[in-house]
């Protein structure tokens, strides 16, 4: 996960983490643990579960919360043996640290636009993937959008992501089309795969060279009705091809895309991007991280309370 993205994720949590508050209170000669706000804390606790830092103090402080309590906004418990304090105080100063620490660096903040993971390997290789980037979002004739432009932010602290600004009044609409483009890559990298596949298997079996020739050059038909179809879907009333090489620029374009995705880049709109544009991007970093996270969490969560 990229740092700006963990940044953006404490900052938007902090002040619900602040909400909940917790003391001593002594009844009939016992202290007990008041939590009040729980619910706000609860629900800021469950995002920082989605970061890997962050993952063990966040269950920490969710195992110290007896089941019976977990949905009540205020509760009360015995606060001998009880280490809720500690684990929330721990978790509460790393998200401020990271918060200080993110803003020293002075990076612009809440900006639409991308951000891509570029896959690894060594250097030639990493720089011949950045020129296929480079034509993708510099050439493609889909992407030249009217008052609408792409500009290199930065490349995130110790990692291959790079983030994109898109700007000028036309940045939402450049913002679709970079999402339509992803979602046509994506589309011929399946269908491609499903081929090869195909390929692969009849060159098991026992067909005489004459037919193989034959199976083949139906497979590269397959191939380019593919590609066809994709070039004919990313036309728009607002955006058409005005020539041949516009249309060849574009499918260039997008075999290097997909010649990315089948190496492992990653694009996703950047979490400043406006919801209903991120909708528009197949892949959505938040969806994953939801889907390999939070599922695990709420189910240890049921776990426990069937166990009680």
């Amino acid at each position: 996960m990229r740092l700006y993205t963990i940044y953006k994720m404490c900052k938007n949590n902090i002040e619900l983490l602040d909400r909940c508050e917790y003391f001593l209170s002594r009844e009939n000669e016992k202290f007990m643990l008041v939590v009040e706000g729980w619910c706000s804390a609860k629900q800021a606790i469950e995002e920082m579960y989605k970061i890997d830092a962050f993952r063990g103090m966040a269950k920490e402080i969710y195992d110290e919360v007896p089941p019976l309590y977990r949905e009540e906004d205020t509760w009360k418990i015995p606060s001998k043996e009880n280490d809720f304090s500690r684990h929330f105080s721990t978790l509460r100063n790393e998200i401020q640290g990271v918060i200080r620490i993110y803003e020293s660096f002075g990076y612009e903040n809440d900006r639409l636009g991308i951000d891509v993971k570029m896959p690894v390997g060594d250097f030639k290789e990493f720089v011949d993937n950045l020129k296929s980037l480079e034509y993708i979002l510099d050439q493609c004739p889909t992407l030249k959008v009217n008052d609408g432009e792409i500009e290199f932010n930065n490349v995130d602290v110790g990692s291959t992501w790079f983030t994109f600004l898109l700007k000028g009044s036309g940045a939402n609409f450049l913002a679709k089309q970079i999402a339509n483009l992803i979602d046509k890559a994506i589309g011929i990298k399946s269908h491609w795969v499903t081929i090869k596949q195909q390929e692969e298997m009849l060159q098991t079996m026992e067909i005489k060279n004459e037919m193989l020739a034959s199976v083949k050059e139906t497979f590269d038909i397959m191939r380019e009705a593919v590609m066809k179809n994709a070039l004919d879907e990313l036309q728009t009333e607002e955006r058409q091809y005005q020539d041949g090489e516009e249309r060849d620029k574009t499918k260039v374009a997008l075999e290097k895309l997909v010649g990315l995705l089948d190496k492992g880049m990653e694009i996703y709109a950047s979490i400043d991007t406006p919801q209903e544009i991120q909708a528009l991007f197949p892949m959505s970093e938040s969806q994953k991280l939801l889907e390999n996270e939070m599922v695990k969490l709420l189910s240890d969560d049921k776990s426990e309370q069937v166990e009680e």
